[in-house]
């Protein structure tokens, strides 16, 4: 796919060639796929090609259980993961396949670690909404923020009156992919699932709005326990931590996410200083990649991690990785990250 436009337009014509889908070379998943089944939170995608991340994500699908027992399309889904990872993401040096992998195969491991994914809380239905809404959550992402599209003024943000922009557009390009006929592996659903499956899917996608964090968290419950009733609401927000997972994740993976992630905004501070728009915060290139991180992790993710873990105390270990990283980046600067991992290359 060619490099993100800025000015991403919704309601297009489809967009994606299928036909080469026939020549694709599935690589084994075997390796990858034992490793997110046995230690998925130091899962690390960036040892992976996209092709290779495409079979692993497939597989990892099928070890839920949810195709056998919901009789879903095994074929149909497998040329689904191929044409949003093939051609649902754009180069971005953040937001990009591998970023989107790396989100799906986190709320996997959530929810296996969570003894979720069979016999749970969550009726099987949700929890394919949840695993397929990690897949499309950043499908066509430009590489830039919602704010920087209402003030362009982008088609897109007029189409969805600039609330929750990108994340509408990322919804609305998941659900035609999936139900285009080669790929609507869900198409045999009764009525019923499909309208469960989709809201749930919509609802966790739309979640990941980091406009809405502050919202999410005025409404977590007394004590991080979700009530019965709440599954949708708790499955928004198990997809909203997989979102930030990065900073709790081994340092070693969460490094790599860091310049990542700055490199990403530092783009977007320079397009922004050339379309003569204020310069955001995050994205001035002048402030220090490293110091940001301990802020990121005290104020956004771990309130929201301490929650979760309430809910579903096993991932009380994503909280120590916090800990822990908080005190590695004491012994980092911006030079030192930056000589053992340079910016990714654009295209």
């Amino acid at each position: 796919m060619a490099p993100p436009p800025r000015q991403i337009r919704s309601g297009a014509p489809w967009p994606y060639d299928l036909s080469s889908y026939s020549d694709f070379k599935w690589p084994d998943a075997s390796s990858g796929l034992s490793v997110v089944l046995e230690d998925g939170l130091s899962f690390d995608v960036l040892k992976y090609t996209a092709d290779e991340l495409i079979s692993i994500v497939s597989e990892t699908l099928l070890a839920t259980g949810l195709f056998e027992r919901m009789n879903l399309d095994k074929e149909k889904m497998r040329k689904f993961v191929w044409t949003v990872g093939s051609h649902g993401y754009y180069h971005n040096p953040y937001h990009n396949w591998h970023h989107a992998s790396d989100v799906f195969i986190t709320t996997f491991t959530y929810l296996k670690l969570a003894g979720q994914l069979e016999g749970g809380r969550f009726s099987d239905t949700q929890l394919l909404g949840v695993l397929v809404g990690a897949i499309i959550h950043d499908m066509e992402h430009p590489g830039v923020n919602n704010d920087y599209l209402v003030k362009m003024r982008s088609p897109v943000a007029i189409t969805y009156n600039d609330i929750s922009v990108l994340e509408n557009h990322h919804a609305a390009q998941g659900n035609r992919a999936l139900l285009h006929p080669e790929l609507n592996f869900a198409a045999d659903l009764e009525s019923q699932q499909f309208s469960e499956f989709r809201k749930t899917l919509l609802g966790c996608v739309l979640a990941t709005d980091m406009a809405r964090h502050g919202d999410y968290m005025k409404h977590i419950p007394d004590g991080g326990q979700w009530p019965e009733g709440e599954e949708q609401a708790l499955l928004e927000f198990v997809l909203k931590c997989a979102d930030i997972s990065n900073v709790a994740k081994p340092f070693f993976i969460a490094k790599q996410w860091a310049v990542r992630v700055t490199t990403e905004f530092f783009d977007q501070g320079r397009a922004e200083v050339k379309a003569g728009l204020p310069l955001t915060p995050l994205c001035d290139s002048t402030q220090s990649r490293v110091k940001s991180q301990a802020g990121f992790i005290n104020f956004v993710v771990k309130p929201a991690y301490t929650a979760l873990s309430n809910q579903f105390p096993p991932l009380q270990i994503c909280l120590q990785n916090m800990a822990d990283n908080i005190k590695a980046w004491e012994d980092y600067t911006d030079e030192k990250l930056l000589q053992e991992i340079p910016e990714p290359e654009r295209w």
